[in-house]
């Protein structure tokens, strides 16, 4: 007969097999004499905690079953399609209430600060049912923090934006503060993400969209950056160059680190670093509307440039680069392609900012040091950027600005996007402990979670054994070298095909909505009739969601799918009248789709013009 923790474990691995790979390695638990289980006075085994001479109890030591159903009758009857985060596990019993009061279309995400109450729970209480409920997932620190925040990123949506609740049982806030404040933060900074994501793509998503089409034409001989994953010596830093202020105190220590480092120098400070005569290993760009005045340092072409598939293609253009690196993307297309090329291409994101970006990759690669130059994120020295002017009270922002302490301990002003990019650097450092994540730049925000030294103290202790890092780059094979062209035309030809499919339907689609909904309100219609609309919606339906080009229509048609989303879980009392409302919003979707694809054909031909007149 097979014991709780081995029951436990087995469904662990079956249902949260990140969490089960960490958590079954990990051999310090052998020795857990933090946490213990007790039996409360009704019976009910509970879970808690020695610290600090105390015992602290995470359930009731009376009836722990009242205690979840008093705390969690707050969130019973929860919206369809909205979602719970609790800080802290306990014995369970908090998020068995939750799910028992819920039907199956709410999620519970639940964020254990502590491994070794996990550990006790485990081994003592049977949680199996809990850990086999689709609707429930958890984190356990260290094992999956990275999970929390992908959640987050993956469920909040304009149709749950508001009804997600979020709520910590009690005594975890006491006895994990850190723990908690993370939590939260986390939370807020996913939500602010979500909130400029949102809004960037409903201003800007149409040119987000059509980027990654005419980049298409840039793949015959690019590499793809996964392959420099694992790739480098283990004891080689990667420097992670910003634009700040600060750059200008110590840029030319740059030159000092050439074959002991991996440079990698975002867009916006470029012509600053070529300017002082350093060719960093690598440049690299994300943004799809970037200032081609980033690129204008003589022999930039030869750089090693990274660039997201949806890059400023312009700027693409201008540099000529010969050694361009694609690293990041979100599209099923270029993913197909380059897995048929033997690599592989794949979202590579961390808050936000091009810097973040180049972390996230450095992170992807294996770099077990991370050092920044030029992150200020902040106006040190009056200044917005290395080679700004002096800023006066006349200056205006793109963001509203707010006061935060910088590396000396004193206030320093910012701006509220650099605020989240602030968050999200402390976010990434937090969620990955085993690198050394070191703020040389000697001035700006204060970040937690990384070591302040002097550029010249990172490079004196850790760059000191000499490679080829140029050699080691370029040994990286190009890709689409044999007929990359034809490669390229054919896709778009079949990307054309899909999209002009889908316009179709989607036009079909929304004539089916307007007429089922017309038989509703003036009662004359036909039961058969409505089910063959019902059925074409659900084949149209799994049809977009399955194409290739799914995420780039999204992209173009964002409003639409904004304005659907916001509205299709405000549900009437009435049914007649719930499936109009339905109908009608269904018939809007679908024809702001239909409408909004004429510039993905449109650009599709454009770039297959040019690629056959080069």
């Amino acid at each position: 007969m097979k014991t709780i923790y081995e029951n436990n474990l087995n469904t662990l691995e079956q249902h949260h097999k990140t969490l089960w790979e960490a958590f079954s390695r990990d051999s310090s638990l052998e020795e857990n004499e933090f946490a213990f289980v007790t039996q409360a006075k009704n019976g009910e085994w509970i879970v808690g905690c020695h610290m600090e001479g105390k015992d602290n109890y995470m359930n009731s030591t009376y009836n722990p079953a009242r205690e979840a159903e008093k705390l969690m009758s707050e969130y019973a009857a929860m919206p369809e399609n909205a979602f719970l985060c609790m800080f802290g596990l306990a014995n369970g019993s908090f998020a068995r209430t939750y799910l028992r009061e819920n039907g199956e279309g709410v999620a519970i995400y639940v964020y254990e600060p502590s491994k070794e109450v996990f550990s006790a729970v485990m081994h003592n209480i049977d949680i199996t049912e809990l850990l086999a409920d689709k609707r429930f997932h958890i984190v356990v620190e260290p094992y999956n923090a990275d999970d929390f925040a992908e959640f987050l990123l993956d469920y909040i949506s304009e149709a749950n934006e508001f009804t997600n609740r979020y709520m910590a049982i009690p005594v975890y806030q006491k006895v994990f503060p850190e723990s908690y404040d993370h939590y939260r933060q986390v939370i807020r900074d996913k939500y602010e993400y979500y909130r400029i994501q949102t809004n960037t793509l409903i201003k800007v998503g149409k040119e987000i969209g059509l980027a990654s089409v005419r980049n298409m034409r840039f793949l015959p001989d690019c590499r793809s950056g996964a392959e420099y994953k694992n790739y480098f010596p283990e004891d080689i830093p990667a420097i992670i160059v910003a634009a700040g202020p600060s750059l200008k105190k110590n840029v030319d220590l740059l030159k000092e680190v050439k074959g002991k480092a991996v440079t990698i120098v975002v867009d916006s400070a470029i012509n600053t670093v070529m300017a002082h005569g350093i060719v960093p290993d690598f440049a690299i760009t994300v943004d799809t509307n970037k200032e081609l005045k980033n690129f204008t340092a003589e022999e930039l072409s030869d750089v090693f440039l990274l660039a997201d598939a949806t890059a400023n293609t312009k700027a693409l253009d201008m540099v000529k680069s010969k050694n361009l690196v694609f690293y990041s993307s979100d599209s099923a297309i270029w993913q197909r392609m380059f897995r048929e090329e033997g690599s592989s291409i794949t979202e590579v994101f961390a808050g936000g900012s091009v810097a973040l970006d180049a972390m996230a990759l450095a992170k992807e690669w294996g770099f077990k040091r991370i050092i920044m130059i030029g992150q200020d994120l902040a106006m040190t020295g009056n200044k917005q950027y290395a080679d700004g002017e002096k800023l006066n009270q006349n200056t205006s922002f793109n963001s509203p600005t707010l006061y935060v302490k910088d590396i000396y301990g004193n206030d320093v002003l910012t701006k509220k996007d650099y605020y989240t990019f602030i968050r999200s650097i402390e976010d990434l450092a937090y969620r990955n402990p085993d690198i050394d994540f070191i703020d040389a730049t000697e001035g700006g925000a204060f970040k937690k979670h990384t070591r302040i030294m002097t550029l010249q103290e990172a490079i004196d202790t850790y760059c000191t054994v000499g490679y080829d890092v140029t050699g080691r780059i370029e040994a990286v094979p190009r890709l689409f070298e044999e007929e990359g062209k034809k490669k390229v035309l054919d896709n778009l030809s079949l990307m054309r095909e899909h999209v002009q499919t889908l316009t179709d339907k989607m036009a079909v689609g929304a004539q089916d909505c307007t007429l089922a909904a017309h038989m509703l309100e003036t009662g004359k219609f036909d039961k058969e009739v409505l089910k063959k609309i019902n059925e074409r919606n659900r084949e149209l339906d799994a049809y977009y969601a399955d194409m290739e080009e799914h995420i780039l229509v999204k992209k173009i048609s964002a409003q639409a799918n904004y304005d659907f989303g916001k509205e299709v879980y405000q549900t009437l009392q009435d049914d007649i009248q719930e499936s109009i409302r339905l109908y009608k919003n269904s018939a809007k979707l679908y024809q702001g789709i239909a409408d909004s694809t004429d510039c993905i054909i449109d650009e599709i031909a454009k770039v297959q013009s040019e690629i056959a007149n080069e």
